[in-house]
């Protein structure tokens, strides 16, 4: 077989730049070892210590004592089970997730699309489950309107955060009492280096999201076990002087949560993301442009089998002591399917769109230009694609 990377080099290189590698792996060795040993020091710790920490401190203690074990000793599935009933009985949890069909080069008629599933389960014991899916074109249109490339990913996917936060709010508006999920982060540090107008679809969005929660006095809980921040770690770099590292939280918290089910104390999310850009943004985090709910965003990690994850809520949540709740919430949920929230699993499902899904809706779309008499073509390429594969190999020579 005949390899178009180059081996021989790269082994070369590797040879090469051997030293430079260890001593790398070394030096974040040491300087972890340091962040280790500070994170069993915040055991100790209560929220006194915040009037120590300076602006952009990553984040800050709203519960004393570094770890709060699970109190429940679950030896057995039934056992299990039997606790999930008990903690979920009457207990009103919703979850959303959505996702999209990126406008294709292909074709000359720039259209996205998002999907969103919301669902509800009001654990009565009597199938009180209830579930809908919700879809929306982007236009040519709206790429004009906010002066971004035609074609552009970016613009959908904010597009599908908008829509997924319209939907939570929704769910928070019909339950009296309802605890929402959402599959990600309240913190949106990667639209810092967006288009502004893109920025603006997200800012808008999460700030109506906030809005609606605090007014309803519903949360909405953000939930991974796909992130890397270092809230935690920058917090521990000013209050203990240490070295300053990009280690991230889960690496230095992972030992202290060996059991399922142990969770972090809350903390207030202070995070500093600044970053240097063209239009002054980087002046600021992402959570000065949060307005009114700056310092809105606690989190804590928890243990759920498959990982250590990551929830994010409202700090008013906090205040009404409503995080152990939070955290049952997401312990129950996680015993169902194993490992990650089974409500949040399901809403995913229902998002969806597959890809055969995609080629009925440009099938769709080409019929709909039809129907009205629109102008409408595919590349070459396009057209190579959807030809059969005994088709694609056939030659003129």
């Amino acid at each position: 077989m005949a390899y178009v990377l180059n081996l021989g080099d790269i082994g070369k290189e590797f040879d090469c730049k051997a030293d430079a590698i260890r001593d790398y792996v070394r030096v974040r060795s040491d300087v972890g070892g340091e962040y280790v040993r500070a994170v069993g020091r915040l055991a100790g710790e209560s929220s006194t210590v915040n009037q120590r920490l300076p602006r952009y401190s990553g984040s800050r203690i709203l519960e004393g004592g570094f770890i709060k074990p699970f109190s429940h000793n679950l030896k057995t599935r039934g056992e299990a089970h039997a606790w999930l009933d008990c903690v979920m009985d009457g207990v009103v949890v919703g979850a959303v997730d959505g996702s999209q069909i990126y406008p294709d080069k292909g074709y000359d008629v720039p259209i996205g699309v998002v999907q969103t599933a919301g669902i509800y389960n009001r654990h009565t014991g009597a199938g009180d489950f209830g579930e809908r899916t919700r879809v929306e074109l982007i236009t040519p249109v709206q790429f004009e309107r906010a002066r971004v490339y035609a074609y552009s990913s970016e613009f959908v996917d904010a597009h599908r955060f908008r829509a997924e936060c319209e939907e939570i709010k929704q769910l928070l508006c019909e339950h009296d009492e309802i605890f929402v999920l959402l599959d990600g982060s309240l913190i949106l540090s990667h639209i810092s280096a967006l288009n502004r107008n893109i920025r603006e679809v997200y800012l808008g969005a999460i700030k109506d999201l906030f809005q609606t929660s605090e007014k309803t006095e519903n949360p909405v809980i953000a939930y991974t076990d796909a992130t890397r921040p270092g809230d935690i770690t920058k917090m521990l770099y000013h209050l203990y002087a240490l070295k300053k590292t990009r280690l991230q939280d889960i690496p230095l918290i992972q030992t202290y949560l060996s059991n399922w089910g142990d969770r972090t104390s809350a903390f207030l999310c202070d995070r500093d993301d600044r970053r240097a850009t063209g239009d002054g943004f980087g002046n600021k985090s992402i959570l000065d442009r949060y307005g009114e709910f700056r310092d809105a965003i606690a989190f804590f990690y928890i243990n759920l089998g498959s990982g250590i994850g990551r929830a994010e809520y409202p700090v008013w949540a906090h205040e009404k002591g409503m995080t152990e709740t939070i955290a049952d919430i997401l312990r129950a949920e996680s015993i169902i399917r194993g490992g990650y929230p089974d409500l949040l699993i399901h809403a995913h499902r229902r998002a969806l769109i597959r890809t055969q899904e995609h080629r009925l809706f440009y099938a769709m779309l080409e019929n709909f230009c039809h129907a009205n008499d629109l102008p409408f073509s595919k590349s070459r390429k396009q057209v190579h694609k959807q030809m059969p594969v005994w088709m694609n190999y056939h030659t003129r020579f």
